[in-house]
């Protein structure tokens, strides 16, 4: 196995993840309107996980393939799909793999998604080649991501919960604890770049559409941040976690500059890098 595997995080994703209603499927009209999908389009989801993005597409009768290395969590979007009316009228397959080793024929998709999913294989190469393989000459993959309102800020306009991350990774900086797992913002990364213009591909950036997440308290983000469940923190060794931990209350605790228990919606821009390979 090439990654990491969210079968812990099964049960709890959507409620750290999770989108407020109507900002998935904005997403969902953005991929199609960038890549100029049909109802014909063959789409594929590398790490679908538990259909946060997946699922506006099936829903909107799309003929939808999703393939994640957890069966957890597609469980959960199984689950979801299973209590729908019309679900006998979706087209959509999942399928449990290793995106470095797809179980499909060449040039079989003409719209490949993937989000927040290449930084957790340790060989991306190798998916970013799958990918190409079983796409379509035509085909584009689309490589999403969600960008936090205030994120790479430092206005006064960030919100608290996205403080709250800031300031743990500079915990992690300051105690000199490495975070393997951490995300990548792709369009930025000198490496994948380099890969792209090895391989003749030709990408473009752009912004999808606005999303906003559930309203959530700095305190909040930190217990979710302190009981680990979010993937960058689980190979942190359990002494320098509890550490990091301290630092962090202690911070929440006496900074006055803003209330830790006012919940605060989240809004974003989610962006795409948007990739084919000429013919």
């Amino acid at each position: 196995m090439s990654g990491i595997s969210f079968d812990r995080a099964a049960h709890f994703y959507d409620a750290t993840r999770g989108y407020t209603p109507g900002s998935a499927e904005r997403i969902r009209d953005g991929i199609i309107e960038q890549s100029g999908a049909t109802t014909e389009t063959r789409f594929l989801e590398l790490g679908v996980g538990t259909g946060r993005i997946a699922l506006p597409f099936i829903q909107a009768g799309y003929d939808f393939t999703g393939v994640d290395i957890s069966q957890a969590m597609m469980d959960q979007l199984q689950s979801k799909l299973t209590a729908l009316p019309h679900k006998t009228m979706y087209r959509y397959e999942l399928h449990q793999t290793d995106i470095v080793n797809l179980p499909f024929l060449d040039n079989m998709f003409d719209v490949i998604i993937v989000v927040h999913v290449l930084h957790l294989v340790d060989n991306w190469q190798q998916a970013v080649d799958e990918a190409r393989r079983v796409l379509t000459p035509q085909g584009q993959l689309v490589i999403g991501r969600d960008s936090p309102e205030g994120e790479e800020q430092d206005d006064g306009k960030t919100p608290t919960p996205v403080l709250v991350r800031r300031k743990w990774t500079e915990i992690h900086e300051d105690l000199e604890i490495t975070r393997p797992r951490k995300r990548f913002n792709w369009h930025q990364n000198e490496a994948f770049i380099e890969y792209l213009r090895t391989t003749g591909a030709i990408a473009r950036d752009v912004n999808i559409a606005t999303y906003e997440r559930p309203a959530i308290s700095a305190r909040e983000m930190a217990q979710r941040i302190t009981t680990r469940m979010y993937s960058s923190d689980w190979n942190t060794p359990d002494e320098l976690h509890t550490e990091a931990t301290q630092h962090l209350t202690h911070w929440l605790d006496n900074d006055t500059s803003f209330n830790p228990d006012e919940a605060v919606t989240i809004t974003g821009q989610f962006k795409a890098m948007i990739v084919h390979w000429p013919v």
